[in-house]
């Protein structure tokens, strides 16, 4: 991810990505129309889930760009849910996965406190030879402390800078760590889909975003071996996976610092460069709206209309709304 360049073989294709968030823009042209309804409720606001879903899937920015991705919205317009809510989503998926002929990988950007109930739906949903990839949350601490990543079962996804080999840190917040995250995966700065037109994309940081890339990554793996058990999956991945993330020497256990690597033999096919797109031409006053539900005291001066076209203004403006509500403590926040 350093050269911004990535090529596979395979391409995920026969592969369902569950993508458990605020919504999916379905439309949104990285998708190819590959992006479906997965049946559990349904929301507009989708800033979360369409970022994470064209990661995982998406044409050029996505790992598995021929995995179909479907929408699961267990969160409502204030990026709020509660445990019930997820359980219930993911025994949905266990019912589901089981009409189609399809391999299914379920992606849970979210976390909360340790939840006993959820990481039993996790069991279940891996028993029932589902992948479950889970964000390690953003709170800089043992992520041993968090659900639903925690669980023994599920493929957790700590982030790394965007310039170096770094965990992922910034002001009060950062990638969490510790023996329960699985690997490392690019989480700052990276080239995501917006929903606020079909053609828009920007940059998304945290841990949300290593875990619709490492659930592409699982997408891969199922195409190539389908008949592999979630646990050979998280298996494959950490044994392709490297050592090489740099500020490790302050934290302990060195030996679970492992970093994303997807082993292809990509002499034959061209690599694709990832292009860092600004999100230029989204409505300032949309992302004002949405800043509105977080902090009252934003005025118009300092929304920045960015005339000059490098994004600056809606970049900065998505970290501070993930930050006010990280300090603002809502329950179930995604890691933005």
């Amino acid at each position: 991810p350093l050269n911004h360049k990535y090529c596979s073989i395979q391409n995920g294709s026969g592969v369902d990505i569950y993508i458990f968030a605020d919504g999916i823009k379905l439309d949104h042209k990285t998708f190819s129309g590959r992006a479906f309804d997965g049946g559990y409720a349904r929301q507009s606001c989708s800033f979360i889930g369409t970022s994470v879903a064209s990661l995982a899937a998406g044409d050029f920015i996505g790992v598995a760009n021929q995995a179909n991705v479907y929408s699961i919205s267990i969160l409502d317009c204030q990026d709020y849910t509660t445990v019930a809510n997820v359980i219930k989503a993911i025994y949905h998926v266990i019912a589901r996965s089981k009409t189609t002929n399809n391999r299914s990988v379920i992606a849970l950007p979210i976390v909360t406190s340790y939840a006993v109930d959820l990481n039993a739906a996790i069991k279940e949903a891996v028993q029932q030879n589902i992948v479950v990839v889970t964000s390690a949350g953003n709170q800089f601490d043992d992520a041993c402390s968090y659900s639903p990543g925690n669980s023994p079962y599920a493929i957790n996804a700590g982030a790394t800078k965007q310039q170096a080999d770094e965990l992922y840190s910034s002001f009060n917040e950062g990638s969490n760590f510790g023996k329960c995250v699985t690997l490392y995966a690019p989480g700052q700065s990276v080239t995501a889909a917006y929903p606020y037109d079909i053609n828009i994309f920007g940059s998304v940081t945290g841990t949300h975003a290593a875990c619709g890339i490492v659930a592409g990554a699982a997408a891969i793996v199922l195409q190539k071996y389908p008949n592999y058990t979630p646990a050979q999956v998280k298996q494959y991945l950490i044994s392709k996976s490297t050592d090489i993330i740099a500020n490790m020497e302050m934290l302990p256990n060195l030996q679970f610092y492992r970093f994303l690597y997807i082993d292809n033999d990509c002499n034959s096919i061209t690599q694709h460069r990832l292009k860092k797109r600004s999100c230029e031409g989204i409505p300032q006053q949309r992302l004002k709206k949405r800043c509105e539900n977080y902090d009252d005291d934003v005025d118009d001066d300092d929304v920045d209309d960015d005339s000059s076209g490098s994004g600056y203004g809606c970049h900065w403006w998505f970290w501070y709304i993930f930050r006010n509500a990280a300090i603002h403590g809502y329950r179930y926040l995604p890691n933005c």
